[in-house]
């Protein structure tokens, strides 16, 4: 049954069992905490150039990852190379369908909705923009209008 937590004679308000923790009574195995952790992201790449990176942060828990960072300062403004971010602390899960929220500046005139996708089994993030047609396209390093173009990112995702 595992270690009980109880305040006073009300009922169980947690337990820890070989699955992990559980809360109100709850004796689930598939509702268990059994994996929490927070850290720090750090160098993280850009697939042509270099980049800036200010430490990110990620909270584990279970398998979904929450993250944010910072990426600026990239060195490559010229190649047709469509950008992708490296570095997430885990590798996304194979039936992964996570999306990122971005907000950048200096790319694409400034005025254009940004997002970014995850990739399944990966640890990539790629850059994709609105154009004019309404559809959605990958941001390339030639499209950042400037030196100091950058992308704070923050969104979540199922690891592997």
């Amino acid at each position: 049954t595992g270690i009980q937590f109880k305040t006073g004679s009300s009922s169980e308000i947690g337990r820890f069992t070989t699955d992990g923790l559980t809360f109100n009574g709850d004796t689930a195995a598939a509702n268990a905490l059994d994996d929490y952790e927070e850290g720090s992201i750090t160098g993280m790449t850009v697939n042509s150039g270099t980049v800036s990176t200010d430490t990110g942060r990620y909270t584990k828990i279970g398998n979904r990852v929450f993250f944010s960072v910072l990426i600026s300062t990239f060195s490559d403004e010229t190649s047709s190379t469509t950008i992708a971010i490296t570095g997430l602390p885990f590798t996304s899960s194979a039936n992964n369908k996570s999306s990122a929220t971005i907000m950048g500046r200096y790319y694409y005139g400034s005025s254009v909705q940004v997002v970014g996708y995850i990739q399944q089994s990966s640890n990539q993030i790629y850059l994709y923009a609105m154009n004019g047609t309404g559809n959605w396209d990958t941001i390339q390093h030639s499209e950042l209008t400037s030196g100091s173009a950058s992308f704070f990112i923050t969104g979540h995702y199922e690891a592997a």
